[in-house]
């Protein structure tokens, strides 16, 4: 029961499908105001529509401790790694993985900051690498350089590619390629993280 504004009228009957009768005038009262005045709450109701299948994201995490010289390293491109880069793609060096689904490929986003200060490994360059109906990937569309990347610890640098999109099949293979021309011994390392979005 609720009170409403002309003559304080109490209002009974409020159960769904039948307006309630006010006690004292015999108003009746709209369903409408009823569900104004909370005496007519219902239950959240569950999202409709078929769940997507064909989206996924892309998130990688790793540092180039590993790289010593100016060759490329290879990553894996859909789940976070450390130092298990390579020269070499390959399944067994971890760094060549299976997609699930068939997307397409956007929106690379690369941060990087230093973390052991060292020389200059100049800028870094990151690529999707892909490969159909082939156990080796190679270079696609979607790439993206960094500034210079600095040489004490806390320096940042950042890349995009919003202009290109590659489209991948379920099945294809697909690693990251960093490449850091300068990179030697006694660089500076530094951390990455890249996100790409597969719709």
């Amino acid at each position: 029961m609720f009170n409403i504004a002309r003559n304080r009228c109490r209002v009974e009957g409020c159960a769904r499908g039948r307006p309630p009768v006010c006690i004292r005038c015999g108003w009746k009262v709209s369903a409408y105001a009823v569900r104004l005045h909370g005496s007519d709450r219902r239950d959240p109701q569950p999202a409709s529509g078929a769940v997507s299948t064909n989206y996924f994201e892309f998130n990688i995490s790793f540092n180039d401790s590993i790289i010593s010289s100016g060759s490329s390293y290879y990553f894996p491109s859909l789940h976070s790694a450390n130092t298990n880069g390579s020269t070499a793609l390959s399944f067994t060096n971890g760094n060549v993985v299976v997609s699930p689904l068939a997307c397409t490929v956007s929106q690379l986003a690369v941060g990087s900051m230093v973390y052991s200060a060292g020389a200059t490994t100049g800028a870094a360059t990151i690529t999707l690498m892909q490969g159909h109906n082939t156990v080796t990937p190679t270079a696609s569309a979607l790439t993206c350089t960094t500034g210079t990347v600095g040489t004490t610890a806390g320096t940042q640098q950042s890349c995009t590619d919003n202009s290109h999109t590659v489209s991948i099949a379920a099945g294809d293979t697909l690693s990251l390629r960093l490449a850091e021309p300068s990179a030697t011994n006694s660089t500076a390392i530094s951390y990455y993280n890249i996100h790409m979005r597969c719709q």
